[in-house]
């Protein structure tokens, strides 16, 4: 069973507001193994994920992470929120191109603001490090292609890329790290809910499609890597 199961089943119980000793009853299981499942200590059977899903009314690829709506059909780009790409946007831009902008900009914007709760100024400066060493790489790579002059930028082709990489490994280290000490410095970090499917629900409703649909789509490439 996939690592999402139990944090989603337990989500859905939550969210429609029941006991697990209820939930257990009405899904014809002891309360203690209904834990199991949703701690993960135990993994159910396809009967079961059949059955919780028609008792949450979600579908079972939603159950089991396959898909981040929960009635499964393919999220349009009509329901994401408008990420700006009208500005400088190029006319009739197809609607996956549209869908891939909302979902990396709108991913974007829950995580400046993930980050920020923390309460840790270094921790933000880190943060816009890392995301702007990575769209620095991705235009230069589309400017080679414009053939803009090298004088355009300080760094020559062959400085800035290696250059660009073990920064990147730095201010890993440097997130890793402030993440990992909590603040003991200067700062103190504050405490950050479990970035569940209950965060983004309760939190960021107007993300929480945008970043499940990413999450999903790279861990499924992941997947398939590991795969091989």
């Amino acid at each position: 069973m996939v690592e999402s199961f139990p944090r989603t089943l337990a989500y859905l119980r939550r969210e429609k507001k029941i006991s697990q000793k209820e939930a257990a009853s009405s899904l014809g299981v002891s309360q203690a193994l209904l834990s199991h499942y949703e701690n993960g200590l135990r993994e159910p059977g396809l009967e079961f994920a059949v059955k919780a899903a028609k008792y949450y009314g979600v579908t079972t690829d939603y159950l089991l992470g396959v898909t981040a709506d929960k009635s499964g059909k393919r999220i349009a780009v009509s329901e994401l929120p408008d990420a700006g790409e009208g500005r400088g946007g190029q006319a009739g831009e197809s609607d996956r191109n549209l869908m891939q902008k909302r979902l990396s900009l709108n991913s974007l914007g829950f995580l400046y603001d993930a980050a920020s709760r923390l309460g840790s100024a270094a921790l933000m400066d880190e943060t816009a490090a890392y995301i702007g060493l990575a769209v620095y790489k991705l235009y230069r790579y589309l400017a080679s292609e414009g053939e803009v002059k090298n004088s355009f930028f300080l760094l020559s082709p062959q400085e800035y890329e290696p250059l660009c990489d073990a920064e990147i490994k730095r201010t890993e280290g440097n997130i890793k790290r402030i993440l990992r000490e909590k603040g003991k410095g200067e700062e103190k970090l504050r405490k950050l809910p479990p970035m569940d499917l209950g965060f983004l629900h309760e939190n960021y409703p107007d993300y929480e499609q945008s970043v499940l649909t990413l999450l999903h789509a790279v861990g499924e490439r992941l997947d398939k890597l590991r795969r091989l």
